[in-house]
This record gives structure tokens, sequence and C-alpha cells, in this order.
């Protein structure tokens, strides 16, 4: 074994040793802590109290689309129909051309590695635009005795501005929603038409058939639009708890709504543009009848939400998407804030005299 690889090893020794040593360490500090009991007053618990519409920003997602990785902002509105239905409404879009990947690829491109040595792209590609609406009919939604995790804050440090979280666990009503879930997926997107060319081992052709681009005639790239519909199931889970402890802590809540959820993606409408590609002698439109694509998807995710009138939101899915064959495969991480509650109601108390 070299000294570069000696240094490695012993640098990864001392790497998990320090890490177990903070480990154990914590772990005593931790259990060195007041331990003593807290009393609370229960101020509200009703998981059925929420606010019917919350919409919100989504400042920041990432999407690692084969087709297409992209990064940017969104929007989502989310609506609660008392216990028979929920809806949602989302959007998003890539920031710009330096963060749409084969968008920008594809405005980059040598026009010598485009199909031949003198040939250049015809036609403008597609900005990533994602949007999807749905709904999901509450087949069961019932309230049972549970319990919540109520996370407590408080200063362990006189001299630090670090915080130390505890947490105890409190009795609370849980709601349960077993929900069928239906709705339609539009996106559009710029994609690799040479790594797909190369994966299907086929080629594309004008409409005489006397030129033809395979998958080794360079940098080729095209626009894709799918149509897709999705049915699914999701379960959901409500907590909507408020306590005031005795001392030492403020009003601490636990009213988060998470929902995990499964979804069959089937595409009627999977298109892929034909490609035209010029030079000194004119226009050339390639048909891209011989690439293959896939009409069927599914995607598995989960989305947390908090009942409140100004809060923020978190998702992710992974799956495949009805997309150009070999490049459906996606990963999704999404997150909202500001997230904006409201109850629609106009109704105000009122008392006689």
């Amino acid at each position: 074994m070299n000294s570069f690889a000696k240094d490695i090893v012993k640098m990864k020794i001392f790497f998990y040793s320090l890490t177990l040593l903070i480990f154990f360490s914590a772990q005593g500090f931790s259990q060195s802590q007041d331990s003593k009991a807290i009393t609370y007053k229960t101020i509200f618990d009703d998981p059925n109290d929420l606010y019917k519409l919350w919409i919100g920003l989504q400042p920041l997602y990432t999407d690692l689309f084969v087709s297409n990785l992209n990064i940017g902002f969104g929007a989502q509105a989310h609506y609660y129909h008392g216990t028979l239905f929920d809806c949602k409404i989302q959007a998003r879009k890539a920031y710009g051309e330096f963060s749409d990947q084969y968008r920008n690829l594809s405005n980059k491109s040598d026009s010598k590695n485009v199909g031949g040595s003198s040939t250049s792209i015809k036609y403008e590609p597609t900005v990533f635009n994602y949007f999807e609406v749905g709904g999901t009919y509450h087949v069961v939604d019932k309230v049972q005795q549970g319990k919540a995790k109520i996370i407590l804050y408080s200063k362990r440090y006189k001299d630090w501005s670090s915080t130390v979280p505890q947490y105890i666990w409190v009795p609370a009503q849980v709601r349960l929603i077993y929900g069928a879930r239906l709705g339609g997926i539009w996106f559009d997107t710029t994609t690799d038409l040479q790594r797909a060319l190369q994966k299907q081992n086929t080629s594309i052709s004008n409409r005489e058939g006397t030129q033809t681009i395979d998958g080794n005639s360079g940098n080729l790239f095209g626009n894709v639009h799918t149509r897709a519909l999705y049915i699914g199931g999701s379960a959901t889970r409500i907590k909507n708890i408020a306590i005031k402890p005795d001392k030492g802590y403020g009003v601490l809540l636990n009213d988060i709504i998470l929902t995990a959820y499964f979804d069959l993606i089937i595409a009627p409408s999977v298109k892929v543009d034909d490609v035209i590609l010029g030079n000194d002698l004119g226009d050339t439109r390639y048909l891209t009848e011989s690439i293959k694509t896939r009409m069927i998807g599914g995607r598995v995710g989960i989305d947390g939400l908090f009942n409140r009138e100004f809060s923020w939101s978190y998702g992710a899915e992974i799956g495949f998407r009805p997309s150009v064959a070999s490049g459906g495969f996606y990963t999704l991480i999404k997150l909202g804030f500001p997230v904006f509650g409201t109850k629609l109601s106009q109704q105000k108390e009122a008392f006689g005299k």
C-alpha cells in the first residue's frame, strides 16, 4: 500500500472515530439534561378544523429527469372541501436557459456537429414547463384517538446561540383519509435525441428517405410534448393540536397534513417534434416517427403541509413519466414558501344587546 493510500485510510479512521465521539457525547449530554415531566393545557385538538385553501410559491424545485434535468420555480394551490374531496393545482418552470439542461446544450450546440459538417438547427428548443391539476375523493375520512409528537425548543447554552430540540408525546385526535386520485398532467421539454437514437439503435430520415441521421451523426436535440392522465390512491394523516406548557415554553403546535400517494400515469399523446436542419442548400425536415415513446408511467410521492395562515410546504416524488423511451425516470424535490392559508369564510360573531 503506497503512502497516499495509507493517508486515506488514516483519514477515514479519524473521521469515523470523531463521528462516534460526537454521537455518544451528544447522547450523554441529552440524557444529562433536565428530565422533569412537563405539565400542559390543551388549547385545541381538532383535525377537522382546517383552512380550506392554501396558495403557495415554490422558489425552488429540482427535477432530475433523464429526458431533461432542470431546476426552477413554481406555484401550488390546495383546496379541501370538507370531508368529501380535495384538489390541487401546481405549475413549474425552469429558471432560465442555464437551469434547463438540454435546452441550454441545444442553443450552445456547434452547428458542425449537428447531423453533418455544415448543418444547423432551424427550430426553437422548448422551455421546460409543467402543469398538473387533480382531485382526491375521500373514500374513507375518519378521526380516531392517537398521539402527537410536540417538539420543544429550549436554550441549553448560555454563551451559544444554539438550541437543542427535544420532544414529548401527547394524546391527540388523528384524522385519516384514504382517497382515490384522478387528474391530468401536461409538460413540454427539450431532450437529447442523439442519446435516444443510440439507445434505440434507430435513425430518422427525411420524407423521401434520401437523408438519414442516426445516433452517431453528432449532437441532436428535439422537443417533446406529453399530455397524460393519472389515476391512483393516497393516504393522508392530519394532526391539528396546540398545547400550552405550564412554564418554560410558549404555545406548541403539531398541525401537519402529511400525504403519501401513488399513481399510474397514462399518456394518450407523447409527441416528438420533427427535426429541421438547414445548410447552404436549404432546410430539411427529418421525421421522428421512428423514435419510440412510452405512454405508460407511474410515481410515488409524499407531500407535507401545515395548517397555518402563513407557513411552508415540501414534497418529493420518484417514478417514470411518459416520454421518449428510456428517458422517463425522474426524481423530484420541491419546497414551498411562503404558503398562505384561508378559511374562505366571511362569517363573524354577533351578540344581541
